[in-house]
C-alpha cells in the first residue's frame, strides 16, 4: 500500500495525489491518504488548509491509524538502519528537492510518501487516468454547467490573478506575487496569437485587476459573480480554450486539465521569489514561459 501525506491547498493536494497514484499504479497496489496534517498552518506560508479531495467524484480512501502506524512507527534499530538507505528505499520516502526525482518509481510498494512532487513527470504516464480521476462532484458545479458549455464554444482565455495570502510580507518574500507587467505581457502575447479573444478573470482581488490591467478585447469578471466558490473557479478555468496562470498550483492544474488539444498556456518563468528551489520540471515544455 502507498500512503500519501497530504498538505497544502487544492493544487498541492492534486500534485501529491497524482504522484501517489503514479506510484501505486506502477506497483498495482492501493493508495490511501493521510489527512492529519491538514487544518493546520502549512509549512511555507502559514495558511490553514482543508481536505479538498473529498469533493472528487471518487475520492481516495483515508488511511486508518493502524495502517499509518504500521508504516510510520519504527523502533530505534529500524530507524537507524533506514538512515543508511537512499531516500527512495526507505519506508518513509520524503521529497528531498523540488525537481523531479528520477528514482521515484524505484521506491517500494509499501511506503509513506511525504512531499509536494510538483511535476507532471510523476504521472504523465497515466495521464488519462488522472484526467478521469480529477473530476468534482456534479452538485458542486451544477450552477455553472451552462456557463462552462458557453466557454467551450468561444475563444475563451482564463486569467488567474492570485493575490490574497500571497501579498502577506513573509509569504511574498518566499513565494512572490505576479506583477502587473507579467499579466500585461501575457495578455499582449496571447492576443497576438489568437483572433478575437475573450478574457475571463478569476481572482481573489477583482479591484486590483480593474485598477491595473488593460485588455485588448472583452473581459468578464467571473469570481464572486458567475462562480460562487473556488471549485467553480477551478472548473471554469479548466473549461476555457486557453489559460494564463499565476505562480499557483491551483491554476497550474486548471490549465493542465484543459482538454483543448490546441490550447495555449502562459505561465510565469519565475515561479518563486526568494525560495531556494529548482523548479525546472514544474512547467510543461509546451507552455509559454514569460
Amino acid at each position: 500500500m502507498v500512503i500519501l501525506q497530504l498538505k497544502g491547498g487544492l493544487g498541492n493536494q492534486l500534485f501529491q495525489y497524482a504522484a501517489g497514484l503514479g506510484l501505486a499504479m506502477h506497483h498495482n497496489v492501493l493508495l490511501k491518504v493521510d489527512i492529519q496534517y491538514l487544518k493546520k498552518p502549512d509549512d511555507t506560508i502559514g495558511t490553514i488548509r482543508n481536505y479538498e479531495l473529498q469533493q472528487l467524484i471518487a475520492p481516495p480512501n483515508i488511511a486508518t491509524n493502524l495502517e499509518l502506524s504500521e508504516l510510520i512507527q519504527q523502533n530505534i534499530f529500524a530507524r537507524s538502519f533506514e538512515k543508511l538507505l537512499p531516500t527512495f528505499r526507505r519506508k518513509i520516502y520524503a521529497e528531498k528537492s523540488f525537481e523531479f526525482d528520477s528514482n521515484f518509481f524505484k521506491a517500494g510498494k509499501n511506503i509513506y510518501l511525504k512531499g509536494y512532487r510538483q511535476s507532471e513527470k510523476y504521472f504523465i504516464n497515466i495521464e488519462d487516468k488522472i484526467r478521469n480521476q480529477i473530476k468534482f462532484q456534479p452538485t458542486l458545479l451544477s450552477e455553472v454547467a451552462n456557463y462552462a458549455n458557453f466557454l467551450q464554444n468561444i475563444t475563451s482565455i482564463s486569467i488567474h490573478i492570485r493575490r490574497g495570502d500571497y501579498t502577506n510580507t513573509n509569504v511574498n518574500k518566499y513565494h512572490g506575487v505576479m506583477t502587473r507587467e507579467y499579466y500585461q505581457q501575457a495578455i499582449n502575447t496571447i492576443s497576438s496569437l489568437i483572433n478575437n479573444p475573450s478574457f475571463f478573470i478569476f481572482s481573489d482581488n477583482i479591484d486590483w485587476v480593474k485598477d491595473n490591467l488593460q485588455f485588448s478585447s472583452s473581459a468578464t469578471f467571473v469570481s464572486g459573480k458567475i462562480s460562487k466558490n473556488h471549485y467553480q473557479d477551478f472548473y471554469l478555468m479548466s473549461q476555457c480554450k486557453h489559460n494564463i496562470i499565476a505562480n499557483s498550483s491551483f491554476s497550474w492544474w486548471a490549465a493542465w486539465l484543459n482538454n483543448n488539444p490546441n490550447k495555449i498556456v502562459i505561465a510565469p518563468k519565475k515561479w518563486f521569489n526568494n525560495a531556494p528551489l529548482n523548479y525546472k520540471d514544474l512547467i510543461p515544455e509546451s507552455w509559454i514561459k514569460i
